[in-house]
Formats: structure tokens, C-alpha cells, sequence
């Protein structure tokens, strides 16, 4: 009969390998693949072999909280994985609170009044807000009169637009004109582009997929509307299509918080693994699995597994990690890049 000294960890992930948010779900999920065979392969934690149970969201909340009840109470997995965009997240966390089985997200920040921690949900990265706040420096030293955030419309590009519109405030230029759309794959940005054009706009941050931002600023040129073009690291996926011409997005800024996974034997290990670079947070998946894994090794139970999860400096592959008391990273690593020849080019933001 197994113990629980050596029974196996279980570990379930509910990620979108479909739907919107498909690429991220897939990076996660190889991330997992890669911790999970990493740490068999050398035996376990402490002779306890992990064994992961995979299920797709499809990108749709309510397959989430169908994912959450079956992993719970049939497969009966010690930790849950997931997901990956923020109103995936919020669904998840709301059921990790009534039902008790602890949520870490790897891709998603806490956004505190909307997609907020509770005592049994965590995250990988720091509070949104303090990832936007690091463009400060950027506008700051950049000259611009009227800054505007077109965002697709939920919690996430609503605080995009809040923290930027503080630090446009505190620079004299006023609030941001704020635009959001509803749907991902719009073909055509027109209205949008000559409203902030008649607005004299000068800056835009775009929050946007990466074929979506590409069109957008195929077509603000075509309308001779040339703003200085700020996004954040979802245009990797227009970067790294070596069929397409990229040239038009240089001088484009982007804000990237998914630089855990530019370590360069975390990238070549992965990269060998599944013949593509570690993007969209897999890196983030990968650790995550590290310490839910130790933090289910020391607990005897669920609650206590939170508790540890909470308490815990975990050493990982890709260095120290805890949680602070709102159940977030405690730093989340954030270059502020531009895009030249193609390529990402960090800048001086001081």
C-alpha cells in the first residue's frame, strides 16, 4: 500500500490550449512538461515522483470551473495550475476559495479590485500596477503631449490605462484617452486610428495580441497617424514569424514582465525539449511547479500546503522565489525594450 511518503505528488493544470489565449496555454503547459520530467528524472521530491493531470479551459470560464470540479473531486489533485488570461484567472481564484485546493497562476498578475488573491489562489508576477509603473521612466524622459491606451476591454487594459494616466498626470500631460474594443482579430482599426489622430495624440500604448497590434500599425501609417507605438510582450509572436516583414514595427517600445525565461540554460533546455523558444511565461509554469511541488512534499494537508506556499523562500532552477502576504511575487523582472531590425533592444529607462 503507498504512503504518503511515497505516493505521488498530483499536480492538475487547467490552461487554454484553445480558444484567444491558446499560445500562452501551450508555453505554460510545456513549462509544467519540463519541470515535471526534470524532476522524475532525479527522482522526485525527495522520493515523491510528481504526476500531472492536463485539462484545456478552451479559453472559456465556465470549462474552467468544469476542469476545477473534476480535478478536484475525481482526480483529486494536492495543486491546480492556471490559467492564463485574467478573466480565466478570476474564475479560478473564486473557486479555489469556496473549494479549498490551492490555484497558482503562472501568466497572470494580480489586479487588486478585479482579479484579486484570495487565501487559497496565488500568482507568479507582482501587482500589474507595479509592472505598468515601470514605463515611468520612459515617460518621463520621452516627449509627448496627449497619450492615449487602447485596450481590449476588461480589468488588465483598464490598469494599463489607470497607472499610465497617473504617470501622464504627474508629468503635466493629463489623463489618457482611454479606447477599448471587445473583440481579438478585428480587421480593421480605422475608427480608432482617426479618433486619437483628431485628438492630436501623440503616444499610444496598445494592448493587443500580436497580429492584432500588427495590423494596427500597418494601418496607422496608411492614415499617416505615426505616434511613438508602445506595447508589451505579446508582439514576440510577429518577431519571432521570420515570413513576415517586421520592419514597420521598429521603434515600437515594449514593455516585457516574461523575462525569467531569457535565462539562457532554462531557453536552451526548453528550446532542445520542444524545438521553440520559452515565451508567453513558460518559465513562470516551470517554477511554479518546483514550488508546488516542495510546498505538497512538507504539507500533510491542503490547508497546509497554503501555508507553506505563504511562508517559504523555495529554491528553483531559475533562483529564489516567495510570495508576499497578497499571495503575489514578491519582484517580477521587467525590461522596458525596443524593437530595432527586427530584434529586442533593451534601453536605458532611468
Amino acid at each position: 500500500t503507498e504512503t504518503k511518503d511515497n505516493s505521488p505528488i498530483v499536480i492538475g493544470t487547467i490552461l487554454s490550449q484553445t480558444g484567444v489565449a491558446s499560445a500562452f496555454g501551450e508555453s505554460a503547459k510545456n513549462g509544467v512538461i519540463l519541470a515535471v520530467e526534470e524532476i522524475n528524472a532525479h527522482g522526485g521530491i525527495d522520493g515523491r515522483k510528481i504526476t500531472v493531470i492536463h485539462e484545456d479551459d478552451h479559453t472559456d470560464p465556465k470549462t474552467a470551473i468544469g476542469s476545477y470540479k473534476k480535478l478536484t473531486s475525481i482526480d483529486n489533485v494536492d495543486v491546480i495550475i492556471g490559467s492564463n488570461f485574467d478573466f480565466m484567472v478570476k474564475t479560478l481564484f473564486l473557486e479555489a476559495e469556496k473549494s479549498g485546493t490551492p490555484v497558482i497562476t503562472p501568466t497572470s498578475p494580480r489586479i487588486a479590485g478585479s482579479t484579486d488573491t484570495n487565501k487559497n489562489s496565488f500568482t507568479m508576477l507582482s501587482d500589474f500596477s507595479e509592472i505598468i509603473y515601470s514605463l515611468n521612466g520612459y515617460l518621463t524622459k520621452t516627449p509627448y503631449t496627449k497619450v492615449a491606451v487602447i485596450y481590449y476591454d476588461g480589468p488588465f487594459g483598464e490598469e494599463i490605462t489607470k497607472t499610465i494616466s497617473s504617470i501622464s498626470v504627474k508629468n503635466g500631460k493629463g489623463v489618457a484617452l482611454a479606447e477599448t474594443y471587445n473583440s481579438f482579430g478585428i480587421k480593421d482599426w480605422t475608427p480608432y486610428i482617426l479618433k486619437m489622430k483628431k485628438e492630436g495624440v501623440d503616444m499610444v500604448f496598445a494592448d493587443m495580441l500580436g497580429h492584432d497590434y500588427a495590423k494596427f500599425v500597418e494601418q496607422s501609417k496608411r492614415y499617416g497617424f505615426t505616434p511613438k507605438m508602445i506595447t508589451h510582450m505579446d508582439v514576440k509572436d510577429i518577431l519571432d514569424d521570420e515570413q513576415k516583414d517586421r520592419s514597420y514595427l521598429n521603434g515600437t517600445i515594449v514593455l516585457n514582465w516574461d523575462v525569467l525565461g531569457d535565462d539562457e540554460n532554462f531557453n536552451a533546455l526548453f528550446k532542445k525539449r520542444f524545438g521553440k523558444d520559452a515565451t508567453h511565461f513558460a518559465a513562470q509554469a516551470y517554477t511554479s511547479v518546483y514550488i508546488a511541488s516542495k510546498a505538497v512534499r512538507e504539507a500533510d494537508t491542503k490547508e497546509e500546503v497554503v501555508s507553506i506556499l505563504e511562508k517559504r523562500t523555495f529554491d528553483t532552477p531559475l533562483g529564489k522565489f516567495e510570495f508576499t502576504k497578497n499571495h503575489t511575487g514578491e519582484i517580477t523582472k521587467v525590461k522596458v525594450q525596443e524593437i530595432r531590425d527586427g530584434a529586442l533592444v533593451d534601453i536605458e529607462v532611468k
